[in-house]
């Protein structure tokens, strides 16, 4: 489980890290939107609302299927000490952020060019 902390806490480094940039290098374009808006910032401003609205959606689903999933080992008796619960809540965690951390890091990227 400690490696698994890491990991977790590591991804949520570079998450902040990629939301930072991100937002950092859409300001001027959201400024741009709301004073002499242009075709690519205009383009811009309803990607970055999409594509929130879609990670939403994806990471609830994920969720909810990952939900489920625990449901089912409740009552199979799979869950058969706290040990199996965090695991399996943590692994709800890890699939209802994994939409919103992939869309964030790709823009840091895109948005860089790095």
């Amino acid at each position: 489980m400690p490696q698994k902390a890491l990991q977790l806490s590591l991804a949520a480094f570079e998450t902040s890290l990629a939301a930072s940039v991100t937002i950092a290098a859409r300001w001027p374009i959201l400024l741009q939107t709301m004073h002499a808006p242009s075709r690519t910032s205009v383009a811009e401003t309803r990607l970055m609302v999409d594509e929130k609205f879609a990670a939403m959606v994806e990471g609830a689903v994920a969720a909810q299927l990952a939900t489920l999933s625990l449901a089912g080992k409740m009552m199979r008796g799979e869950i058969r000490h706290a040990g199996d619960l965090v695991r399996a809540t943590t692994e709800t965690m890890t699939v209802a952020l994994k939409p919103a951390r992939r869309r964030v890091v790709a823009n840091a990227k895109r948005l860089t060019g790095l």
